[in-house]
């Protein structure tokens, strides 16, 4: 696997991006879930799409986590995040 350096700036750019997403991934699924305002995503397609985005949150946030130890910022950091799991 390739190590690849990102500058904070660039991790900040792309959790912004992955949380937008993640805001309309779960939007989605409450349009599946309600029927209200009807989607054409199954309510199945509309879950994996939210956790692919929740991990593509998480990952960024992890990310964002090592790029800041050793920094003044790191004391804002708690533990781990303990693993989520789902099921459908």
């Amino acid at each position: 696997m390739k190590e690849i350096d990102l500058p904070k700036t660039e991790i900040l750019a792309q959790l912004g991006e992955e949380a937008a997403e993640l805001a309309q991934a779960a939007l989605k699924l409450r349009r599946a879930l309600d029927g209200t305002n009807p989607t054409p995503v199954s309510e199945a397609e509309a879950w994996k799409a939210l956790i692919e985005e929740f991990s593509d949150v998480a990952l960024c946030c992890k990310l964002l986590k090592y790029s800041l130890q050793g920094t003044t910022q790191s004391r804002y950091l708690t533990g781990g995040v303990p693993p989520v799991r789902f099921s459908m």
